[in-house]
């Protein structure tokens, strides 16, 4: 147990870290870290920081104590909220899929609006949108979008299940 037993802990206020150090100097090279959540001492967020070569320590990933994950975000707004800064290339989630090629495979993003937990709709109402390998077989990709209609059947006749709209090639 790391703990802080400071009667006048405020928000933000660390409670207690794990250092990772190096060299003769001791330098923290990264850091974890648990920081009040409100005045109340009863909540806490999960705090991870590392340093770049040359550089110093700084918040990379932060887990709210609401569940939100922050990636270069101390005060994510989302399920899961990225933060770069503006550049001239964009930035990017980037889906590595290894293996052997597959027509058809690929990777991508859904999105599940069933509005329920119900593993029977797990699959149901989605809107989606993949990277797949092109059946030409040639290397070539795709971009498919894909979105459900309550009633309708998608690919596969899949009731309420999502149907391709577009294909980019």
């Amino acid at each position: 147990t790391i703990s802080n037993t400071s009667d006048s802990m405020s928000d933000g206020a660390t409670m207690g870290t794990v250092d990772f150090t190096a060299g003769s100097s001791n330098t923290i090279n990264a850091r974890v870290g648990g920081l009040v959540e409100g005045t109340g001492e009863a909540g806490g967020d999960l705090v991870f920081e590392t340093r770049t070569d040359g550089g110093s320590l700084g918040e990379r990933l932060r887990i709210t104590s609401g569940g939100k994950i922050g990636i270069n975000n101390d005060a994510p707004l989302y399920a899961m909220h990225f933060k770069n800064a503006m550049s001239s290339s964009p930035s990017f989630i980037h889906m590595e899929v290894t293996g052997t090629n597959t027509i058809g495979g690929g990777g991508g993003i859904q999105f599940d609006t069933s509005a329920t937990n119900s593993a029977s709709n797990n699959g149901l109402y989605l809107a989606q949108i993949s990277g797949e390998r092109s059946s030409s077989d040639d290397g070539s990709n795709s971009l498919v979008f894909k979105t459900s209609r309550a009633g309708a059947n998608g690919d596969g006749s899949v009731l309420h299940g999502p149907r391709t709209r577009m294909t980019i090639d």
